[in-house]
């Protein structure tokens, strides 16, 4: 039997072990540390399990996928209330959650607009934050938005690791003009970030397709786009990109 429903935890909670039951509302494996989002019918929170903190934990959790119904008992860690959250996020911040292989999470905010102009100007997918008096070198792995405003509200961010082979979300960009384009034709981008496998050293900053000889009706899947060096995509080699599709 479950010791708490998801909505009765908070920061006087924190240190205890309960036991929780529900439905996985989502499942995300970031760099070998997995998360999963839990839901019962009164809220939603947050698991992870990290491998290097239990493996046996993280073997079964990588089993789980969405809408799963599975019961957990774990321990409740720190991170920013609710009542916190809202009142940043009301104030003009995002919520954000740094983790990383064998490193303790941290959760932290950053003034929005800043946050949106930095990435804006970055030159490459990792880049430095400064947190306390901690200076991570970071990747985005997710974004959340509000489904209502589109609003950012969430992001997760991994530490880059030098040396440590792991999971990162690549984003996809279209070079060139496609001839279908001269056809009343259109670029569908299908996957507009690829999940792949590397170390920083080797991640790109983007996976550049030439979409120049696409004409209507051609699409290019995961098997027909070469990985750089160091680089092995883990989608199925049949998932599709993009494509050249009609304009409506």
């Amino acid at each position: 039997m479950r010791t708490h429903y998801c909505a009765d935890l908070n920061e006087n909670n924190i240190g205890e072990k309960v036991k929780l039951v529900g439905w996985v509302n989502s499942y995300r494996d970031h760099g070998g540390v997995i998360f999963i989002d839990l839901r019962d019918k009164t809220g939603i929170i947050q698991l992870v399990a990290d491998p290097a903190e239990s493996p046996s934990a993280h073997k079964i959790a990588d089993m789980v996928r969405d809408e799963y119904v599975i019961s957990i008992e774990g321990i409740i860690r720190d991170s920013i209330g609710k009542k916190a959250t809202k009142a940043l996020r009301r104030d003009g911040y995002l919520i954000a959650n740094i983790y990383g292989r064998g490193l303790e999470n941290v959760s932290c905010a950053f003034n929005r607009n800043d946050f949106i102009r930095a990435m804006k100007k970055k030159e490459n997918l990792a880049f430095d934050v400064k947190v306390g008096d901690k200076e991570l070198k970071v990747v985005v792995q997710e974004y959340q938005k509000d489904p209502i405003t589109s609003q950012l509200i969430h992001v997760d961010m991994m530490v880059a690791q030098p040396g440590v082979v792991t999971h990162f979300m690549v984003p996809v960009e279209p070079v060139g003009e496609a001839i279908g384009l001269k056809n009343k034709g259109l670029v569908n981008i299908a996957k507009r970030r690829l999940r792949v496998k590397a170390k920083i050293e080797d991640l790109p900053k983007a996976i550049v397709i030439d979409v120049t000889e696409m004409d209507l009706g051609d699409s290019k899947l995961i098997r027909d786009i070469e990985a750089p060096a160091g680089v092995t995509f883990t989608d199925a080699d049949r998932v599709s990109v993009l494509s050249i599709i009609k304009a409506k």
